[in-house]
């Protein structure tokens, strides 16, 4: 069996999780000619740390198909769903069809906007906890997923309308820090 990672989207309205990604958002052109890079996160939010590495092959492979057309530069991104990853799946990267792959790419700061747009929680209560993290840790890189709650949700838009210019009122400053490879 396969176990699937918990799914934005997949609330209380009971939506089926494969009716949440790339296919179904047909933006993905739009975003990279507004300059945001796309990245790899499995064709099913598969948890790949007990697969098979022909599985974890296969996630990848077809994710990386189905995003390559949208891609403007070498520059392949890929984050592991919940974050697991391990020496085993890194075996995945050594082919040739993942030679120009960059990561897995790592978080160190998760507030779990995702299930609080699902429970109810507010966006200004999400944005609080965030920069509460941000100014213990004094830093970090910072998981945020841009579309959370049910299809159609503007929880994400709501949470980074908050987020963004309190960092920027404390002197945070935003980098993407692949984007020295």
């Amino acid at each position: 069996t396969v176990e699937l990672s918990e799914e934005p989207g997949t609330g209380e309205g009971g939506h089926d999780p494969f009716e949440t990604g790339y296919a179904h958002l047909p933006i993905l052109g739009e975003l990279v000619g507004l300059g945001h890079r796309l990245g790899n996160h499995t064709d099913g939010h598969v948890l790949l740390y007990d697969l098979a590495i022909t599985r974890v092959i296969e996630q990848l492979g077809r994710a990386q198909s189905a995003l390559d057309p949208f891609l403007t530069n070498e520059l392949r991104l890929f984050r592991p769903p919940g974050g697991y990853w391990n020496d085993l799946d890194s075996s995945a990267l050594d082919g040739p069809a993942f030679a120009s792959t960059i990561g897995p790419i790592r978080w160190d700061i998760d507030e779990k906007d995702w299930s609080a747009s699902t429970h109810g929680i507010p966006a200004r209560t999400v944005a609080k906890s965030y920069v509460a993290t941000i100014d213990r840790l004094k830093r970090g890189i910072v998981l945020m997923h841009d579309r959370v709650g049910n299809v159609g949700s503007r929880f994400a838009l709501d949470l980074a309308r908050l987020l963004v210019p309190a960092l920027e009122a404390r002197g945070y400053v935003f980098a993407a820090p692949v984007l020295a490879f």
